[in-house]
């Protein structure tokens, strides 16, 4: 499995856990159990918990509303739509829970994986007064509760680990990340002016439209008429440059001696 895919099943993951988690909350703040006795509080929580004290309701409406919350994150960094939310708070949100979830799945001496291990292996001992409740509980968060934040932990982590890449549709890797598109960094031709006919480099770079710039065969001197110039306009025609036969300046046969005549 690459990378890439490892990355999208952390981020499903974690979606899921947190609608399965969610829905659970949603049914014990409408007043269902939902394994509410399977939940390893002291005992003083746990009896508040069970005769659904107002706080308790409160805190699962509001963990309800944060599953909530959480599968819009996890799937934010798989969905074209994500694109749309700014990484740092989304990877801020996955990274915190990500290590919440794991150091209380881990536990302590008293709590979660290494505490109920304590416990049930008797290296540990047991409230006096509640020791067979104890004991129950120990082994719900063990086999259930405990493997579970770990796994939604993990889960977060490789979301956070996503979300800190470009791009959270393909892990930062797709053809948006590393090739330059033509039209958004310049290299398209008729976006910089570079194409033949505007760079000097193409076949007519060097044939300047007379129409443009106003060289016109008879006014620029490159033409087939350059040297004959008009007799009207500035008096060096044929008639007046005494270069052929005429009658203008003495040069043609009745002026400058040089027609045939003299």
């Amino acid at each position: 499995m690459s990378r890439a895919d490892r990355a999208r099943v952390g981020a499903y993951g974690a979606a899921v856990c947190a609608a399965a988690y969610g829905s659970m909350k949603l049914s014990q703040a409408l007043g269902a159990n939902a394994l509410a006795d399977k939940d390893p509080l002291p005992p003083h929580l746990r009896e508040m918990l069970l005769d659904r004290h107002p706080l308790f309701v409160a805190s699962h409406w509001l963990l309800a509303c944060a599953a909530a919350v959480g599968v819009v994150v996890a799937l934010a960094s798989v969905r074209p739509w994500g694109a749309r939310f700014p990484r740092l708070p989304l990877r801020v949100i996955a990274w915190t829970l990500g290590v919440f979830m794991i150091v209380r799945a881990v536990g302590t001496w008293e709590s979660g994986l290494v505490g109920d291990s304590l416990l049930l292996a008797g290296l540990r001992d047991a409230p006096a007064e509640h020791t067979e409740l104890a004991f129950m509980l120990a082994r719900w968060d063990l086999l259930l509760w405990s493997p579970f934040f770990l796994v939604w932990g993990i889960c977060w982590a490789m979301t956070g680990r996503r979300l800190g890449r470009r791009d959270p549709a393909d892990g930062g890797h797709g053809p948006a990340t590393i090739e330059h598109n033509p039209t958004t960094v310049g290299h398209d031709p008729t976006a910089v002016g570079q194409g033949p006919a505007d760079d000097g480099q193409g076949p007519n770079s060097n044939e300047r439209d007379p129409a443009v710039v106003g060289q016109c065969p008879n006014s620029d001197g490159h033409g087939p008429e350059a040297d004959e110039r008009d007799p009207d306009t500035d008096g060096c025609g044929p008639a007046d440059d005494g270069h052929v036969m005429g009658d203008g300046d003495g040069h043609g046969p009745g002026g400058g001696g040089f027609a045939g005549a003299r």
